[in-house]
């Protein structure tokens, strides 16, 4: 499962700095939150690459509490998630069957049948490396943005 997550903390000598009620400050940085999380799932599926439509369908976002944000996917293949084969790449690998003595595939439209593969591996593609480069600035301007509405900036 790919997780990014953004838990919020500040301690309590922040608020009375701002002179702000705990709360009403949390509210501000939840909403804050709200609006960056869902922009960052919108990124995420954008970035991922698209073979299958999969792994861009499995992205979500959840808010576990107030201040904590995540985005998950858990697309799968053969049961196991796969996102970290896009992140980061593969080295060349064999593939056998598990189950049964040939592996079992198309090619050009013909079914083709083999004992094992030898798969040259995959370039990576940080489709996560690129959601949190466009999505901090996105975190940031919202942060800002509640701010100055509520007089803080």
């Amino acid at each position: 499962m790919i997780s990014l997550s953004l838990d919020v903390k500040f301690n309590d000598s922040y608020y009375r700095k701002l002179g702000l009620k705990k709360k009403r400050f949390e509210d501000m940085i939840s909403e804050t939150l709200d609006y960056g999380l869902n922009e960052a799932n919108n990124i995420a599926r954008r970035e991922a690459p698209i073979l299958t439509g999969n792994l861009r369908r499995s992205i979500t976002k959840r808010k576990p509490s107030p201040l904590i944000g995540e985005l998950h996917s858990n697309a799968r293949s053969n049961g196991r998630t796969y996102w970290q084969d896009v992140q980061y790449g593969t080295a060349a690998h064999t593939i056998t069957p598990k189950n049964g003595k040939f592996l079992a595939f198309e090619v050009n439209g013909k079914k083709v049948f083999a004992r094992k593969v030898n798969h040259p591996g995959t370039a990576p593609n940080p489709f996560v490396t690129r959601t949190l480069h466009k999505s901090i600035p996105k975190f940031k301007e919202y942060y800002h943005q509640v701010l100055s509405e509520n007089g803080l900036l």
